[in-house]
């Protein structure tokens, strides 16, 4: 018998309609769900009746029990620490605020708000926001990085404050640029 961890690239195949596991099946004791299901998962999951616990999003309100990470919190530090690390002008990977909010990675947008909030107390400039359109793709923010780093090195970002998810893409594309991480670039998620 197990208890299964469904994250987020599992949203992903679940939405393409491949069959994941069997959430019936009597070996699955119950479910830790780690961000928002898409669609109606969530209600499928609970129809279930098994135990589920969600990660990083507040399904309480649903009866489900809910670990919700202080991500305004997390903003903050990292703010805090690019600056004492010398950093003054930092590039950020963020949510579209243009996006409805069911389409929206909240524990991300949270730490934006954190983020910028405290940036704008410590008298730097204010970061570079480049949208996040999809949370799927990056090549958007790839190709807005790749245009931001064709600038001269003055006017360069030192530190990038992207999704995790996205680091491995992000380490590609710096060797593509041949910038070193962490001496000529700082990259955080």
């Amino acid at each position: 018998r197990i208890n299964l961890t469904v994250y987020t690239r599992v949203w992903r195949w679940y939405k393409s309609g491949a069959p994941l596991v069997d959430f019936a099946s009597p070996d699955i004791l119950g479910a830790i769900l780690v961000g928002r299901p898409p669609g109606n998962l969530l209600a499928e999951l609970q129809a279930l009746d098994k135990p589920l616990l969600a990660v990083d999003f507040d399904a309480s309100s649903l009866g489900i029990d809910s670990f919700l990470f202080e991500n305004a919190g997390a903003g903050v530090l990292l703010a805090k620490r690019l600056h004492r690390l010398g950093h003054r002008r930092v590039a950020a990977v963020f949510e579209d605020p243009r996006k409805p909010p069911e389409k929206k990675d909240e524990a991300w947008a949270e730490r934006q708000d954190g983020f910028v909030a405290h940036w704008a107390q410590a008298k730097a400039p204010p970061p570079i926001l480049i949208p996040l359109a999809n949370r799927g793709d990056f090549s958007p923010a790839e190709a807005a990085l790749r245009d931001l780093f064709r600038t001269p090195q003055a006017e360069r970002p030192t530190a990038l404050l992207i999704p995790s998810a996205f680091m491995p893409q992000v380490r590609a594309w710096a060797a593509l640029q041949r910038l070193r991480i962490p001496s000529q670039l700082t990259v955080m998620g």
